[in-house]
């Protein structure tokens, strides 16, 4: 329930650590899918806020990586 009440807040949260909307959707659905695959991981409800946090620090951080990882575009060819 958590989840569902902040995703939109989550979203635009994401917007300004990754970018763009796209990328920032395909982030949060890679947390919503963590925090539901590792939902029985969660041992005290009362520190759900805390949990998921540190999910999305994490799917933010694999973001990362995997965009570091991409091939660049070359933009200095004479492609023009």
């Amino acid at each position: 329930a958590a989840l569902l009440e902040g995703q939109q807040r989550i979203l635009r949260f994401l917007i300004g650590r990754v970018g763009n909307s796209d990328d920032a959707k395909d982030v949060l659905q890679d947390f919503s899918m963590r925090a539901i695959t590792r939902a029985d991981d969660l041992r005290d409800v009362a520190s759900v806020r805390g949990w998921l946090g540190r999910l999305l620090a994490t799917a933010i951080a694999d973001h990362h990586r995997r965009a570091a990882r991409r091939p660049k575009p070359d933009l200095g060819s004479d492609t023009w």
